[in-house]
């Protein structure tokens, strides 16, 4: 995937994000977390919050994808993250959870 496309698909998923804020009813300080995680890791973020929005991407993509929606949501980038810690996690989904909305 080129930059390009990364950045259209970057966009694309802060677009769902915002459509998931408004159906969920988001207040204006609401902010979701961003996380790079594997298969396991995003089940249970699934199964302990509502709403979650994710994207799966190749591992060689998936952190330009990661900081370019950092940037876009105007977080800060948090903790450095690299290539090799995203192969040996295999971390390969990034999603976006709310830590206030745990499920009941």
């Amino acid at each position: 995937m080129n930059n390009q496309n990364i950045e259209y698909k970057a966009k694309e998923y802060v677009y769902e994000l915002g459509n998931a804020a408004l159906e969920n009813g988001f207040k204006p300080d609401e902010k979701w977390q961003l996380s790079l995680v594997s298969m396991a890791d995003k089940a249970a973020i699934e199964k302990k919050y509502h709403p979650t929005v994710f994207v799966m991407a190749a591992q060689e993509n998936i952190l330009a994808m990661f900081t370019l929606v950092k940037e876009k949501l105007k977080q800060s980038p948090g903790p450095e993250i690299n290539i090799k810690t995203v192969q040996l996690d295999a971390l390969q989904y990034l999603i976006a959870y709310n830590l206030e909305r745990e499920r009941r």
